[in-house]
């Protein structure tokens, strides 16, 4: 497997074999502001495509002792944006990966009312360069994702992929509809859960940490975070981004704490306009048996809505058979995250042999 080289070698190898695909691009790295002006254009917008979200993802990797490269790009089409395709190539030690987000590459996001004949023209020639950058840099298998995009049918990414001979596994991701009624969402929840919300909010004061708000809750939290852990799991670049978003408006906290002022619980979630996630939590473990995840996950629901954003991705389903075997703990917490949901959607996955 080759070492990496510098990023202008392999930036510059991509621009040439975009050139030969008679693709028009823009690279997110000489143009940031054009990548989020276009990612603010597509049909649906995923956090994962989230500019900021890139931002994080590359420092956590760097964080984890991976050198980590952004070669994601503006697809163009006739001068203007297209689609957006976030890429990063990693490696530590030996070790080569392509990704969107930690350890899969995602299909181009385009923008509303582009033809699909030019999608599939531009979705084609930036796997074809996809695959020959794995070839490239000796990268044997590279895993592809197609999830929810709330539209009807799968990609021609996903097509393209399948018919080059990729291996299927299936994931499940739990969402709640923040397009119904909150009452409907409410009356939706696991049966146990009622209960324990109307405890909860006897129980905790309830912040929420948004825009330009309270940093040192934010600091309270990242300590909880740390405490709970046993240690730093990752470095404070990384919780300095989050935060960011928050002040930008991507991102918010919502906090629990006790009646003398300490914080026992909360949870970080990022949002765009159509999509948000529950990305970071931290709970006292010697509350275990207290509502804490109960009333972040309520009023994290009641603050998405006043946002209008339109789906939650609440987390993951895990089955005894997914590949690979979820653990012990990630089932309990996928098992709980279900008690709130109102929608269950595939996650495609390939494995891709260069």
């Amino acid at each position: 497997m080759k070492m990496l080289e510098s990023l202008a070698v392999v930036y510059d190898w991509l621009v040439g074999r975009l050139h030969e695909e008679n693709l028009q691009v823009v690279f997110r790295r000489m143009n940031a502001q054009q990548y989020e002006d276009a990612f603010e254009c597509v049909e649906y917008r995923m956090v994962d495509y989230d500019p900021l979200m890139l931002d994080y993802q590359i420092a956590y990797m760097q964080s984890a002792g991976w050198v980590a490269e952004d070669l994601s790009i503006v697809l163009l089409h006739n001068g203007r944006a297209a689609g957006i395709c976030p890429l990063i190539i990693l490696q530590r030690g030996q070790e080569t990966l392509l990704s969107s987000s930690v350890t899969d590459v995602f299909p181009p996001l385009f923008a509303t009312g582009v033809e699909d004949s030019v999608r599939k023209r531009l979705t084609k020639g930036w796997l074809s360069s996809i695959r020959h950058l794995a070839v490239r840099w000796c990268i044997p298998v590279w895993h592809g994702q197609e999830g929810f995009r709330n539209q009807e049918g799968l990609s021609h990414w996903h097509h393209l992929l399948m018919m080059s001979h990729a291996r299927l596994a299936i994931t499940h991701d739990w969402y709640v509809d923040l397009s119904r009624d909150l009452a409907v969402i409410k009356a939706g929840f696991r049966t146990s859960y009622k209960s324990l919300i109307n405890k909860a909010d006897r129980l905790w004061r309830v912040r929420v940490i948004r825009d330009f708000g309270d940093r040192e809750a934010w600091d309270e939290f990242h300590a909880l975070h740390a405490s709970v852990a046993g240690k730093e799991t990752r470095a404070q670049a990384t919780w300095e981004l989050q935060w960011d978003a928050i002040v930008r408006g991507r991102g918010f906290l919502i906090c629990l704490s006790d009646a003398t002022g300490r914080m026992v619980g909360g949870g970080y979630f990022h949002f765009t306009t159509d999509e948000a996630i529950y990305a970071v939590g931290a709970y006292d473990r010697d509350l275990f048996d207290k509502p804490l995840g109960h009333a972040v996950q309520h009023h994290a629901i009641r603050e998405l809505k006043s946002k209008g954003v339109r789906w939650y991705r609440i987390g993951r389903q895990c089955y005894e058979n997914d590949v690979p075997a979820p653990t012990d703990k990630e089932c309990a917490i996928s098992n709980f995250k279900s008690g709130f949901a109102t929608h269950l959607f595939p996650v495609y996955r390939t494995f891709n042999h260069a």
